[in-house]
């Protein structure tokens, strides 16, 4: 089992579950591990076993025999979208995923200074390369991606935020193919107790694409379950909603 904890410090531990003891400690990263990929098949001596990201700003590919990192990317890199852009960009948690088929994984990190996610598409077996692929999607204000999915073909990648919005983003083309929002008015929970002024904030919304790719599924915070279909994006309704 590998995971992730910050009771010591923000190693990544490597544990056997036969024995409940620990295999091996990865060190790296100095603040949270924001994300943790294994690589399905990591046989082939060119795939890492695993990808980590964090809050310091860095995306790290770790092979499991080793206790250090084989590569580190540095997510807060403000030149790879736009060339002429000298203004400082505020970077935030840079999260990972990896496609299904071991070929591709992305890193996307949220700019909050400007309401935009930046996108990066890297081979897994040529990742020294930089990515292929980088483009800026905008979003809503105040949002943060909090949760990256492949579909699996492949061919998207659902970006969740913190607030009740979603975007399905191309993984071979730059763009957002459809985008989601949902209302919260009947589960808004105050940060300032009864105070009429006071400020709101949301549960996040959980989804996923199901394993045969057919359908997109999102869990609210009213209880109910939206579903759509991923060949057109049709609303099918809503499988259960508690009052």
């Amino acid at each position: 089992m590998i995971y992730a904890s910050n009771k010591v410090d923000h190693a990544i531990r490597y544990q056997s579950l036969e024995d409940n003891k620990y295999i091996r400690y990865f060190s790296g990263h100095n603040q949270q591990v924001t994300s943790l990929e294994m690589v399905t098949d990591s046989s082939d001596n060119l795939l890492p076993g695993f990808i980590s990201a964090s809050k310091d700003m860095t995306v790290r590919l770790w092979d499991l025999k080793k206790p250090e990192c084989i590569a580190a990317i540095d997510c807060s890199d403000q030149n790879l979208v736009n060339q002429k852009s000298t203004s400082n960009k505020k970077y935030y948690q840079p999260l990972t995923a990896i496609d299904p088929e071991n070929l591709v994984f992305a890193v996307v990190t949220t700019i909050l200074d400007q309401s935009l996610a930046e996108l990066r598409f890297y081979d897994i077996r040529n990742y020294s390369q930089g990515p292929f692929l980088i483009y800026n999607i905008v979003i809503h204000n105040q949002a943060e991606i909090h949760k990256i999915r492949f579909s699996p073909d492949g061919k998207y990648l659902l970006l969740i935020t913190n607030l009740q919005k979603a975007y399905i983003c191309d993984t071979v083309v730059s763009g957002v193919v459809k985008d989601f929002t949902f209302s919260s008015s009947r589960y808004k929970r105050s940060l300032s107790g009864n105070n009429s002024n006071s400020k709101y904030t949301f549960n996040p919304l959980i989804g996923n694409f199901t394993p045969d790719g057919q359908y997109l599924f999102f869990c609210r915070e009213d209880g109910s379950i939206k579903w759509f279909k991923i060949d057109d994006w049709t609303d099918i309704g809503h499988k259960w909603e508690m009052y």
